[in-house]
């Protein structure tokens, strides 16, 4: 804050200077409200139209990240699921914003187990934001059971 500060008495006092310090001004602060912090998951789709998260269907699932009204990129985003085998996730390829994701859940699935997906956002000054969402697959049969990070809601 000290910087800007002294940044905004350098703009008062040069006035034919002052144009191209508050565009730089602006251009900070705007960059700085594009940070994306976190987000929430949730599976697409509506309520009574969701895709069982049973074995060979393939959910989606989305994230909203948070400050709302931020912009990503897929570029710096990537999924992961913690059991790639049984629960493998996929970042939408038609998706620039890297926001959405579909697991494919093989039809052979048989192993009881707590999976984790989990979404991260790399911002520009190099920090990262995440979000995740836990379930617990029963011989087959995914029930969500809690979410760290956001809510869970099925999309498609």
């Amino acid at each position: 804050m000290f910087c800007l500060r002294q940044l905004i008495k350098s703009v008062k006092a040069d006035a034919e200077r002052g144009n191209h310090f508050l565009h730089i001004l602006h251009w900070l602060l705007k960059m700085q409200r594009n940070r994306v912090l976190g987000g929430v998951m949730a599976q697409q789709g509506v309520s009574m139209s969701l895709v069982p998260l049973s074995p060979g269907n393939s959910p989606q699932f989305q994230v909203t990240p948070t400050p709302a009204g931020v912009t990503t990129l897929a570029a710096n985003t990537s999924w992961m699921s913690s059991d790639p085998v049984n629960f493998p996730v996929s970042m939408n390829a038609d998706d620039p914003t890297g926001l959405t994701a579909t697991v494919n859940i093989p039809a052979s699935e048989t192993v009881t187990e707590s999976v984790t997906l989990a979404w991260s956002y790399t911002n520009s000054d190099g920090t990262v934001a995440n979000a995740t969402a836990s379930f617990n697959l029963v011989s087959g049969v995914a029930e969500a059971v809690d979410v760290t990070g956001g809510t869970l809601a099925q999309i498609v």
